[in-house]
């Protein structure tokens, strides 16, 4: 069943909802010209078909888009904000306790088990011969029905996108995020993204890098170390919110589009 978004306001760092009652309904719909590995935003708009966005923040968007002559691309920017956000959030709202961090760090060595299972499946099905769910206070669910365990695998299956021939193609993109930089992965990702949509557009790189500073601060996406920002500045003016010094052009720069992929691992 789809469910509808609620866009997220940054302040005093967390997110909350927006106090205000001029919400605006959108469609979120799967992406036409962006491609992203990133599960979660690929595949946002099968959890959700709905967005509740602050006029205001739609009006952000149109003047931007506008502005860079990309107003064809709205409804494809309009899914990219839900999107981003929420994938943003799974990071930025992540307690970073010692068990978590260690499953992040090890997801790895349990995918290829899963792999592994997938395998011996698909070779025989009466490999498998029970498939069991260990609750933390119950006893452990035991599942051995024929029927039960095909679904099981094949939502599996269906999950990765995998068939039989390309079982390692999983495991080779996945990441072995480093977990102190994880409020970054999803930003590094969109941004470079983004960033090659524009320039295959003809965009000059200071350009690409203006408009994706003022599509972060829309998306209410932090991206600078400023401890004392308790909030995500919006101007009135499309010119302001343009308006970056050689230096902050250059530290966007550097922290997004310089700075190589291994940074995270």
């Amino acid at each position: 069943m789809s469910k509808t978004y609620i866009f997220q306001e940054y302040k005093n760092n967390e997110y909350q909802n927006f106090v205000s009652d001029d919400l605006i309904e959108v469609n979120i719909n799967s992406f036409q010209f962006f491609e992203f590995d990133i599960q979660e935003i690929s595949s946002f708009s099968n959890t959700y078909n709905k967005g509740l966005i602050p006029e205001f923040i739609i009006n952000h968007l149109k003047e931007l888009l506008n502005h860079y002559k990309l107003q064809d691309f709205e409804q494809e920017f309009i899914s990219l904000l839900c999107s981003f956000q929420s994938t943003h959030l799974l990071y930025f709202e992540t307690d970073l306790n010692e068990s978590l961090t260690n499953d992040f760090v090890n997801t790895i060595k349990q995918k290829k088990q899963i792999i592994k299972a997938l395998k011996l499946y698909q070779s025989d099905k009466k490999n498998i011969t029970s498939i069991q769910f260990n609750p933390l206070k119950e006893k452990a669910l035991k599942i051995d029905n024929w029927f039960l365990k095909k679904d099981i695998f094949n939502a599996l299956i269906y999950y990765y996108g995998i068939t039989e021939q390309d079982y390692n193609s999983i495991l080779q993109d996945e990441n072995n995020l480093d977990f102190k930089y994880s409020e970054e992965y999803i930003p590094y990702y969109v941004v470079n993204t983004v960033c090659q949509f524009l320039i295959n557009r003809d965009f000059n790189q200071t350009n690409a890098l203006k408009f994706i500073d003022f599509f972060l601060r829309i998306a209410q996406i932090k991206y600078t170390n400023d401890n004392n920002t308790d909030c995500i500045e919006l101007y009135d003016n499309i010119e302001d919110n343009i308006n970056l010094t050689n230096g902050d052009i250059k530290a966007l720069r550097q922290k997004f589009i310089a700075r190589k992929k291994d940074f995270l691992i």
